[in-house]
């Protein structure tokens, strides 16, 4: 029942003060509950309970149909799933622009081992009512998940306002129980120094070829297209992020679905 012991520090019993004493009183006389997620846990209700985290957390299973090669997954694999001394989770930071698929990367590597993400916006988190406890809630799901813990947006925890958010964080990373991805589109320096042995791993602008096999998933041979619109074209006339690609290709395929049309590069224009 010590702070840094399991029980409390993953939020499965919570101890109130002492009755009777000062807050410094005997550790043996402080009350004892269990919190009603971990009852109903241990009930069988084992499902993710998203409405509670207003938006700040979401469980991902799977990578939605990406694919990345055999080199790209080695690599995400290594970086990720690194254990230390004692078998301990090693942290990890993802950095790169916005919409490159960092999120993707980690929830496809995590797919191929048959494990789940639970993703924390620190964005909506930030706006949530009570961040810190959201994130302490957080990381208990994720170790009742068994889950890898990846935190969006982490550049907000360099902001000195967010001090106690940043500490909360940074225990999780330090303590290896979890796996903890930090992806960012910013500096990287301070966050890789948040916990002992977290590895940086860069994902770049995909490359021409990479943007023609996105294109190609994007639009696959079930949709209707105009003569006009071609995946080599695409790549030639834009250089944009995988996250950008599947954006504009769905609400290409929207618009022209609305029109009646095949989906032809006007479309595609506009939606980009």
């Amino acid at each position: 029942l010590s702070e840094l012991a399991p029980l409390v520090r993953y939020r499965l019993v919570r101890l109130a003060t002492p009755r009777g004493w000062m807050p410094e009183g005997p550790l043996l006389l402080a009350p004892v509950a269990v919190p009603d997620r971990v009852v109903r846990w241990l009930r069988g209700e084992t499902h993710f309970e998203g409405r509670r985290f207003e938006r700040s957390a979401r469980l991902l299973r799977g990578a939605q149909g990406a694919s990345f090669d055999p080199a790209t997954t080695g690599l995400l694999d290594s970086v990720v799933f690194r254990t230390g001394d004692g078998s301990a989770r090693m942290p990890s930071v993802v950095a790169g622009p916005s919409l490159s698929g960092k999120t993707t990367a980690v929830a496809y590597a995590a797919d191929l081992r048959g494990v789940v993400v639970l993703e924390l916006d620190l964005g909506a988190l930030v706006l949530a009512s009570e961040p810190l406890e959201t994130v302490q809630d957080v990381v208990r799901e994720a170790c009742l998940h068994d889950a890898v813990l990846l935190v969006r947006h982490a550049e907000l925890l360099l902001d000195e306002r967010r001090a106690t958010l940043r500490h909360a964080i940074a225990g999780a990373m330090a303590d290896g129980r979890l796996w903890v991805v930090l992806t960012t589109r910013g500096e990287v320096a301070d966050l890789v120094r948040m916990a002992p042995g977290t590895q940086l791993l860069r994902l770049e602008m995909p490359t021409e070829t990479e943007q023609l096999r996105l294109w190609q998933r994007a639009l696959p041979p079930g949709i209707r297209r105009a003569p006009d619109l071609k995946p080599e074209l695409l790549v030639r006339r834009y250089h944009l992020t995988p996250g950008d690609i599947g954006e504009a290709a769905s609400t290409a395929v929207a618009m022209a679905m609305r029109e009646g049309q095949p989906v032809a590069m006007a479309h595609m224009t506009d939606a980009v």
